[in-house]
């Protein structure tokens, strides 16, 4: 049977609740009202800044529908910017998949050489 934590030598009784309470204090909103009013975000930019995904997604729902009950004519300009934006990020993960195997063999070739890591550059030598 998995002992998680089993070699760590921890005593959870000197553990910190402060610390804990950080960590998990994001308790989830108490009705269906504030869950609701969590999702708008206050600012386009708060909302990525922050990583909440709802928010992030309700903001695009709302920006796609814009576009789209704006007409294509006149979103013309917007699209071509989105677009050529989106051929920048694809070239570049192109550019990070090609180049993704040989980091891995660097990787992996380090580990094989020096399995407890990369020795340091000065003169000191680990025993």
């Amino acid at each position: 049977m998995k002992q998680p934590g089993a070699g760590l030598n921890i005593d959870p009784n000197t553990l910190s609740q402060d610390a804990l309470k950080a960590k998990t204090g994001t308790a989830p909103p108490s009705d269906a009202g504030q869950f609701i009013l969590g999702i708008i975000p206050t600012s386009v930019i708060g909302a990525f800044a922050s990583k909440n995904l709802l928010q992030v997604l309700f903001f695009s729902v709302f920006f796609g529908a814009a576009i789209v009950v704006t007409g294509k004519d006149r979103c013309a300009p917007v699209m071509n910017v989105l677009e050529t934006i989106l051929e920048v990020f694809f070239k570049i993960m192109g550019w990070v998949m090609r180049l993704a195997p040989i980091g891995a063999f660097g990787a992996m070739a380090v580990h094989q050489v020096h399995p407890r890591g990369v020795p340091p550059r000065s003169g000191h030598r680990v025993h």
